[in-house]
């Protein structure tokens, strides 16, 4: 759908076996305004430097709610799930990125080259690459990551966990969480994007679960 603004916004979709050559497998934004992806699912796409989904030089670009599984990139210098670049600002948030995959390089879950996205109240897990399983499987070492559950561990950033997330069913595509995951209350509040109320599963996203308050 597009905002009266005139930013084109994607809701509930679903990209699934997308071949995208050379850029990005499901969706490439280059130099882009304030695009909205939220809710969406991107499965089993493909391409040479983004598996699901490129943004190059663009600042207010917003992926939120969304999961990215099964995605994988070819190229030497690209990412499994996502691939920021130029100068690229925008926000990744309350997105489950799992079992991505890099053929040639670490960056199985998302990588970031010469941008500096925020990726906040995220789950990264299970994401491939070459090389010993690391953090840098999952997301670019010098990306800005916060309150986000990284495989491996997240040195940088703040209210970052590497416990396992305790998917419900991970073999059937079900992520969502029990109440004793280590993700449940562990986010930064301040970090929801605003009029976004629901998660992928439909329930409400700042919800005050009968667990533990680790995040913000």
């Amino acid at each position: 759908r597009r905002c009266p603004c005139g930013d084109p916004e994607f809701i509930g979709c679903r990209f699934k076996d997308n071949v995208g050559g050379q850029i990005g497998g499901a969706f490439d934004i280059a130099f882009g305004g304030s695009i909205l992806f939220d809710g969406c699912w991107f499965e089993g796409n493909r391409a040479v430097r983004a598996g699901a989904l490129e943004i190059f030089g663009t600042t207010q670009a917003v992926v939120a709610n969304s999961v990215f599984v099964d995605n994988t990139v070819t190229g030497s210098s690209g990412g499994g799930a996502l691939w920021f670049g130029n100068g690229s600002s925008s926000r990744v948030v309350g997105c489950t990125i799992v079992e991505n995959t890099a053929n040639t390089n670490a960056a199985g879950g998302i990588r970031v080259q010469g941008a500096n996205p925020r990726i906040q109240n995220c789950i990264l897990w299970g994401n491939t690459g070459t090389g010993t399983n690391t953090a840098a499987n999952q997301v670019t070492l010098t990306a800005n990551v916060s309150h986000s559950l990284v495989e491996g561990g997240f040195a940088g950033g703040t209210g970052n966990i590497a416990a396992d997330p305790q998917f419900t069913d991970q073999a059937q595509r079900d992520f969502t969480l029990p109440l004793t995951s280590p993700a449940v209350d562990a986010a930064d509040g301040d970090a929801l994007v605003a009029g976004l109320v629901s998660d992928f599963a439909g329930g409400r996203r700042a919800f005050d679960a009968p667990a533990a308050d680790t995040g913000t």
